[in-house]
């Protein structure tokens, strides 16, 4: 995202965390919540690890969130930070960064 952000602004825009945080509540960043209750991921896996030759493994998991993956908190997660590009994310390149 920050290359095509480089690419719209016509020059690198460097260390752009401090937009990140000014953006946040915005529609420019989309704060990941976790859900409320674990989920279910069914995943088809190479045998081999790199192609479908000698077959795959196909497997069902709980995921929980909360636990295992996001460590989510209004405003901030482990794993997006302050959140995903939003609807109006590039549109808030060109003033301000």
């Amino acid at each position: 995202m920050q290359a095509i952000a480089n690419q719209k602004a016509h020059h690198p825009l460097g260390f752009v965390n401090p937009l990140y945080y000014r953006e946040l509540g915005t529609s420019a960043l989309n704060d990941i919540k976790a859900p409320r209750t674990p989920l279910y991921e069914a995943r088809a896996n190479y045998v081999n690890g790199v192609d479908a030759t000698d077959g795959r493994a196909y497997i069902l998991r709980q995921v929980d969130v909360q636990t295992t993956t996001i460590h989510s908190t209004p405003g901030y997660d482990a794993e997006t930070g302050v959140g995903v590009p939003g609807e109006k994310f590039f549109s808030a390149v060109p003033g301000r960064w």
